[in-house]
């Protein structure tokens, strides 16, 4: 087996990792993704619920700008 060189190492291909991969591959860094089972395989069995959207207006409250801008 041959040995391949890698500049990052990202563990496992869920939302973040995926996410992970693109950043690193559109800033030209080689890596390697490596997952147990198969790539997002548990997001088709989130709850519906456990999906996060939000409005614009939501995130203009003073409240919001305080902890978060």
């Amino acid at each position: 087996m041959p040995v391949e060189v890698v500049d990052t190492l990202v563990v496992g291909a869920g939302q973040a990792g995926v996410a992970m991969s693109e950043h690193l591959s559109k800033a030209g860094v080689s890596h390697l993704v490596l997952e147990r089972r198969r790539i997002a395989e548990r997001w088709p069995l989130l709850k519906r619920s456990s999906h996060v959207a939000s409005i614009n207006r939501a995130c203009r409250r003073s409240s919001f700008a305080r902890l978060y801008m």
